[in-house]
């Protein structure tokens, strides 16, 4: 069957010149072409440089255990303060808001933030919606249009967070299927683009991929992973004291590197007898993103630098006696290496054989082989 439309008596429009006087066609899709030189460039505007952009959707995945939502409340409350990002970035000052299906406001929220030095005056929780006059819990996989409107009164919001992001779909979506998980979120999309937010939303790891590459460990389908332009992780140790929020993946900025923290209760000030959970930021983390979530090797790497640590505090001693101890207390070869590295332990070799030595120490004298 020939095409009723032969491409040749098209314009660029896409309209037929035939079909009407002025060869367009009414009832035919249109699609204006613009080039490159009637369009404008725009670079990437940063609320936390490399971390949280304006105008982007971003993901927050983890463990159940990680104190994601916390990591949340921080960031909020550094916002709204203007204070200092975990990496010592300035921090803009701004309103952000939150809803939240499995935290309390008055309970969790409101205590954590302020625990954190937010502004109360700067934090909007959501809770309710009003319609036709009768309240009812706001649902984010219906009722988006709805915030749009509302968050137009906040002149200055910059960040807002859904918490878990998995019910900004609607009731009838498959979260495991791609393109209906697309469809879902792009009312957040739009609307981060509109308001020029980084919007936030949080999730969960799935069970048993600790051996997968960390986007593909987002839970749900490959949307959750691939439509934000960054996906952040968070992970804790085996023994839950060392943790750390890392980059797993970003298409408008570096990918990989992380910040450790940890998780402690805080006094309230102004509050009598009150405290909540906040975040205490640390180091700075180089290195993969799948490297750094790895939890396992990350308990065992601390180990092995606690065991140089102690092997060695007495001084310098040859490599083969360190490899012997090492293996007698369990520890990996290769991972006995890497906390050489980290720890600065120097090597040196002293006739046929090699000796490991603290930085600290490396003036004490040379040790016989």
């Amino acid at each position: 069957m020939s095409d009723p439309y032969p491409f040749t008596e098209w314009t660029a429009l896409g309209a037929s010149s035939r079909s009407s006087p002025n060869g367009i066609d009414r009832g035919r899709p249109q699609i204006p072409l613009r080039s490159g030189k009637e369009r404008s460039l725009e670079k990437i505007e940063w609320l936390w440089p490399g971390w949280l952009a304006k105008g982007k959707l971003h993901v927050l995945a983890g463990q159940k255990a990680a104190g994601k939502s916390t990591i949340t409340f921080d960031l909020m409350a550094r916002l709204t303060s203007g204070t200092q990002w975990p990496d010592g970035k300035p921090a803009p000052i701004g309103s952000a808001l939150i809803w939240s299906g499995e935290d309390g406001i008055s309970d969790t929220i409101l205590p954590r933030f302020v625990a954190a030095g937010g502004d109360l005056g700067r934090i909007f929780p959501i809770d309710d919606i009003v319609v036709d006059g009768a309240a009812r819990p706001f649902d984010p996989g219906t009722d988006m249009a709805a915030l749009i409107d509302a968050a137009a009164a906040i002149d200055d919001l910059r960040m807002a967070v859904i918490d878990p992001v998995v019910m900004a779909l609607p009731v009838a979506s498959d979260s495991h299927k791609n393109t209906e998980t697309r469809r879902g979120l792009q009312p957040l999309v739009e609307f981060a683009e509109h308001r020029g937010v980084a919007l936030l939303g949080v999730t969960h790891f799935s069970k048993g991929t600790a051996d997968r590459e960390p986007v593909e460990r987002v839970t749900g389908s490959l949307a959750f992973g691939a439509l934000p332009r960054i996906v952040l992780g968070a992970a804790a140790d085996d023994d839950g004291n060392k943790r750390r929020l890392v980059r797993i993946a970003s298409n408008i900025g570096p990918s990989g590197g992380g910040i450790e923290y940890s998780l402690f209760q805080a006094p309230l000030v102004g509050y009598d007898d009150f405290s909540a959970q906040r975040i205490d930021w640390g180091s700075r983390l180089t290195g993969p993103a799948r490297e750094l979530l790895d939890t396992t090797k990350q308990s065992a790497q601390a180990a092995a630098e606690e065991f140089l640590a102690t092997f060695l505090a007495d001084g310098p001693r040859p490599q083969r006696e360190v490899k012997d101890a090492a293996e007698a207390h369990c520890h990996a070869w290769r991972t006995v290496q890497r906390a050489q590295q980290k720890r600065g332990i120097a090597s040196r070799k002293e006739g046929k054989a090699w000796v490991w030595e603290l930085p600290s120490l490396a003036t004490l004298p040379k040790v016989e082989s």
